[in-house]
């Protein structure tokens, strides 16, 4: 019985937690690293054009200029890659673990939907007692969904400064 409290606490504060437990993952698996080659060239081109005059060698200037303007374009678009690659990976981490503690949930409220998981005395609960123990119809319970409910809300609500 009150393995059902601690579990669905667990469960309620995964669930909370689980988009920054992606990112995390995401980034630890997918780690970004822009390609430091490109960088290099882009700053050796740099140096060649500080190095000449614009009014002398006008030509070479812009020959310069337009190699590192696509060399920007090259890196701009392999970053480009890189973030939609990474948000992929944090995505699907979120849905599919998501997906697995619905599942996990859903058996849990199937195989416990009459097992109770506190019961108080029935004067605590009076004029919502029946409410509160649905399924389990026992007086003074609190049922699985109910208590899930509130730890979920919980949980919610402690995640709202980490998201």
């Amino acid at each position: 019985m009150y393995y059902l409290i601690v579990f669905s606490v667990i469960l309620s504060f995964l669930n909370a937690f689980l988009p920054s437990i992606a990112k995390w993952v995401a980034r630890a698996i997918g780690s970004y690293k822009p390609n430091s080659s490109l960088q290099i060239e882009i700053d050796e081109i740099k140096g060649r054009m500080n190095e000449i005059s614009i009014k002398d060698e006008f030509a070479k200037y812009t020959k310069l200029q337009r190699l590192l303007n696509k060399k920007r374009e090259k890196l701009k678009a392999e970053v480009q890659m890189k973030k939609k690659t990474h948000l992929k990976l944090k995505l699907g981490i979120q849905y599919s673990s998501q997906a697995i503690l619905t599942f996990v949930c859903l058996v849990l409220f199937w195989t416990q939907r009459s097992t109770p998981v506190i019961i108080l005395s029935e004067n605590w609960l009076r004029p919502f007692g029946s409410i509160l123990s649905w399924p389990t119809h026992i007086p003074g319970a609190l049922s699985l969904p109910l208590w899930f409910l509130v730890s979920n809300t919980v949980a919610k609500i402690a995640s709202l400064p980490f998201a």
